[in-house]
């Protein structure tokens, strides 16, 4: 489906247009506002798995998207949308990671996000119904040799929310890949979140601002309120 964008002014909001659809208008960061077709749109949720966002008091900070993103799954499904959930599935002994991944990888990482191990099984917390999709992953990204783009293309996705954990890293990666694969990519600021990484220099709040940076430049960033609101319009 063709698509076409348009900006107001010089300074003026963005808008992308779906031409004779039903569109709803979602106020984004940077006074971005979009139109977007909810039946067009996927949240695409990132390794929210028991590895990440178990009950356990060392994954807290990681636990916050679970409500926001809940609230937005819920929302959407009535709206039209799909539901899409991406997490590790790692052949046994992780062959299919270059090198240099797998040596980031912390020891027992690569057991630990192998296919069918409880810890890449999605957390209980999570909002999930019988249609929604489910993916595995062999990279920080989650389109990299698997079906998703594929199978968001023959729904006539044109719209991805994008969610999950870590913020920095898996969530911008998909984020950054679903981009170049010409969809509207707009990360939930509240539907994400990542930790200290003793791997990189940097603080969690550091790392948040950088990303949310990256993203306005190629995406736009809302609130899960802000998305609920528009979808209940």
């Amino acid at each position: 489906m063709q698509r076409t964008w348009k900006q107001e002014g010089e300074n003026g909001p963005v808008l992308t247009v779906s031409p004779n659809e039903n569109t709803i208008i979602l106020n984004c960061d940077k006074n971005k506002i979009l139109k977007i077709n909810p039946k067009r749109t996927c949240l695409l949720v990132v390794d929210m798995c028991n590895i990440f966002v178990s009950d356990i008091p060392q994954n807290r900070e990681l636990r916050t998207p679970i409500a926001p993103i809940n609230s937005i799954a819920k929302a959407l499904r009535k709206a039209g949308g799909i539901v899409a959930f991406t997490n590790w599935g790692l052949d046994p002994g992780g062959h299919e990671l270059p090198p240099a991944v797998k040596a980031s990888f912390t020891p027992g990482s690569v057991e630990a996000l192998t296919k069918g191990s409880d810890d890449v099984k999605l957390c209980p917390d999570m909002d999930v119904a019988d249609n929604d999709l489910h993916f595995d992953k062999i990279r920080y990204g989650a389109f990299h040799e698997t079906k998703l783009d594929s199978t968001l293309r023959n729904r006539g996705i044109t719209t991805i929310l994008i969610t999950g954990v870590l913020t920095d890293v898996c969530v911008l990666s998909s984020a950054m890949q679903a981009s170049d694969r010409c969809y509207d990519v707009i990360m939930v600021k509240d539907g994400v979140a990542t930790k200290q990484s003793p791997l990189l220099d940097r603080t969690v709040e550091e790392a948040t601002n950088t990303t949310f940076a990256l993203v306005n430049i190629f995406g736009a960033l809302a609130t899960s309120a802000d998305v609920v609101s528009a979808l209940h319009c």
